[in-house]
């Protein structure tokens, strides 16, 4: 292989290897850090490997695996509930497993549950080249990739609204929350809704997830009669829209949501500065 082949490598194989390294770490600067840290690594062998991409992915996975490990630990000890950091992703993008949902089913599994299951479910790759990825051998991959499954599917949220219909109920949503009218707030959701806000310990936010119609409608109701914003904008997140908020303050924040079609059964804010800065930049 010559070096300029390699110099090209990065041109096709960089956006495949970050949406792995996200769905492994639901963060973007994680994610960012281990595909340039892989790609390091690559220019350093010699000689180079016969297959880069095929290189590329194992190397990628477990970085992302040690990781995955060592942030584990960070989370259980998160001030607050703790939520990926959006990812602007289209819509085409295989929204259900980009989803901030799916990907907080994720954590359930272990890092190497993780890696089998997002390599075969998301990337459609062969149980015989991710055993490799993980040092294992075929059957035990296959066993992996179940125990991954079973897990995900008990508590995996049905399919979602169109496009249109979500975006529908987000605007009505919107609309409802800026007008005060708490009662038509709790009309937009369902009677078991999940509000999930995650401030990292860095700005306001519930400290822990608040359930059912009342509690956060009243919460909601409360958080908007606080101040006003200054920028609203629908973005595509998670492959669904969201919308991107800077208040009077000049702080960001982030709303996505979840609807069966007909009410929304998640609501997501996310405040934490440090997990923004790639949106904010954009």
């Amino acid at each position: 292989m010559t070096i300029s082949s390699v110099e090209d490598t990065p041109i096709s194989e960089r956006p495949r290897l970050l949406r792995l390294a996200y769905r492994m770490l639901g963060s973007v600067s994680e994610a960012e850090d281990v595909v340039q840290d892989a790609f390091l690594r690559l220019t350093a062998q010699s000689p180079q490997p016969r297959s880069p991409a095929a290189w590329l992915t194992t190397v990628t996975s477990r970085l992302a695996i040690d990781r995955l490990r060592r942030i584990k630990a960070r989370r259980e000890t998160y001030p607050g509930p703790w939520l990926p950091e959006p990812l602007q992703a289209e819509e085409d993008e295989r929204a259900g497993d980009l989803s901030m949902g799916f990907l907080l089913l994720l954590e359930r599994l272990s890092p190497e549950e993780r890696a089998a299951f997002t390599l075969r479910e998301a990337f459609g790759t062969p149980y015989a080249e991710i055993a490799p990825v993980l040092d294992k051998s075929e059957p035990a991959v296959r066993q992996l990739v179940s125990r991954a499954r079973e897990k995900v599917r008990r508590d995996r949220p049905e399919a979602g609204a169109t496009s249109a219909r979500h975006s529908r109920l987000l605007d009505a949503f919107v609309a409802a929350v800026a007008s005060g009218d708490i009662e038509a707030v709790k009309r937009l959701l369902s009677a078991d809704v999940r509000f999930v806000t995650d401030g990292g310990g860095r700005k306001s936010a519930a400290l822990r997830v608040i359930h059912g119609r009342d509690e956060a409608a009243s919460l909601m109701h409360f958080l908007s009669g606080r101040g006003g914003v200054q920028t609203l904008r629908a973005l595509q997140l998670n492959g669904a829209t969201g919308l991107f908020v800077v208040d009077l303050k000049g702080d960001p924040f982030t709303i996505q949501i979840e609807t069966d079609g007909q009410t929304l059964s998640e609501v997501y804010v996310m405040r934490n500065p440090e997990k923004l800065k790639h949106l904010v930049s954009v």
